[in-house]
Order: C-alpha cells, then structure tokens, then sequence
C-alpha cells in the first residue's frame, strides 16, 4: 500500500511518522501473526544518556544492532533473520552496515520501510502462521 498501511485489527490507518512507531506497530501485529515456535527480540540500542550507553556497552551491546531478531529451529538447525527498520528514504547508518556485515554469514539481514514489507519478508522465511 503506498498511502495507508492496513491494520488487520482496525482497518486501515495513517503510515507510522518514526521508526519507533513503525516498530511498535509491527511488533503488536506480530504477536498475534509470528509463529509459536519463533523468537522474536529487540536489542535495546541506548540510553537517555552517554553514561547509560557507556554502561550498557561494558554489559555488551553491540552497536548498529538490527531493530529485531527472528530465531527458529529448522529442523536441527538453528536459523537467524536480521530485521532493520527505516523510513522511507532513510539508509542504515555506517555502524549497521557494520553490523550487517558481520551477521549476513549467520543468517540474511533485511531493511524494511513499511509493514507490508516487513511481512513480505517474514512471509518468504515462513516464519507467519498458516
């Protein structure tokens, strides 16, 4: 959809304005439409503050970190997909890039700008219920 992003809970609505939105958004419908078996997560990128950020890299985070990981069994195999959410127009930073170049040998990494995107490509992994 180019105009309105359609909610399958409330029919359709005005297009997220941030990425954040547009995360919440996608998040809300993938806990009704995400398989059982798959998990899902956000890597909290930052604090308020440098001194919160500071703290939160000594515990290991890792900068440029994709909006949200998918895990799932495949079989005995253990499968990963990198999930970058941008709004239209916007690229990943240089430290994504990073990030995805570091994590593409593990499992495919995807910029996405819309839901409708962000299904397509969860949709192509099989990870939406049938």
């Amino acid at each position: 959809m180019t105009i309105h992003q359609l909610n399958l809970f409330e029919g359709e609505v005005e297009p997220p304005r941030k990425e954040s939105a547009l995360q919440r958004a996608l998040v809300k419908m993938l806990r009704t439409l995400l398989r059982e078996d798959v998990l899902m997560r956000h890597i909290t990128a930052g604090g308020a503050d440098a001194r919160t950020g500071a703290k939160l890299k000594q515990l290991g985070r890792l900068a440029g970190c994709a909006d949200l990981e998918f895990m799932w069994k495949d079989g005995r195999l253990l499968r990963v997909l990198f999930l970058e959410l941008k709004m239209p127009g916007r690229t990943p930073s240089e430290t994504q890039l990073m990030f995805r170049d570091r994590v593409t040998p593990l499992g495919p990494y995807c910029v996405v700008t819309t839901i409708d995107e962000a299904l397509a490509a969860l949709m192509a992994f099989g990870l939406l219920k049938t």
